[in-house]
């Protein structure tokens, strides 16, 4: 009796591999195909788009991939964009008085604020090129 009550509290307070993709990517469906009895591989599917892995990290790995492949390709006659291991960074190309560079901790945060980016104060309107 014991272990099940510690693996239910477990279950509760950890959020499962599928969660946090979710939760990271909402734009995509994360789901996991059965093959018969057994799981087989972790999908991610979005517009037409299905990316697939045998593992939690390895989906995460193809969607950051996709991610980028795909804010580069919509933003690059604005952005410069790129990823580090914590954070997506999008890099003004010209200075059109908004942020110069945009940190964010997901793609959708960073499409976000690429679509609706802050003024920058600290460049005055007369010095900045047009």
């Amino acid at each position: 009796m014991m272990t099940d009550q510690r693996t239910e509290r477990v279950l509760r307070t950890y959020p499962s591999a599928i969660e946090l993709l979710a939760a990271d990517y909402p734009q995509w469906g994360i789901s996991r195909v059965r093959d018969g009895a057994a799981h087989g591989d972790w999908q991610a599917t979005r517009d037409g788009v299905v990316l697939a892995a045998d593992s939690p990290a390895g989906l995460l790995v193809r969607l950051e991939a996709q991610e980028l492949s795909r804010l580069q390709e919509a933003y690059k006659d604005r952005y410069w964009i790129r990823r580090t291991p914590s954070l997506w960074i999008a890099t003004c190309r010209t200075d059109n008085g908004s942020e110069p560079t945009l940190m964010r901790d997901t793609s959708c945060d960073l499409e976000a604020a690429m679509q609706a980016p802050g003024t920058w104060g600290q460049v005055p309107p007369m010095r900045r090129t047009p």
